[in-house]
């Protein structure tokens, strides 16, 4: 799992940000649908891969997600 965020904000704390939002996913997949500890990591990257623009509030809202990296 790989964790995103917005532009806002300094660097440092988006990473955290994204990495904490991964690993909120992650850990629901292992207490609701019992997958294994073992089959899945969650990792941070911020800002850093921005699906849409960060000037917009709809932009910024589609940059803070969790994707599922196979």
């Amino acid at each position: 799992l790989v964790g995103h965020t917005d532009s806002s904000g300094v660097l440092k704390n988006n990473i955290a940000l994204s990495r904490a939002r991964a690993e909120s996913v992650r850990q629901a997949l292992l207490d609701v649908h019992a997958v294994s500890s073992d089959q899945i990591t969650a990792e941070g990257i911020g800002p850093l891969a921005p699906r849409e623009s960060n000037l917009t509030d709809a932009g910024r809202q589609k940059n803070r997600r969790v994707e599922v990296m196979v």
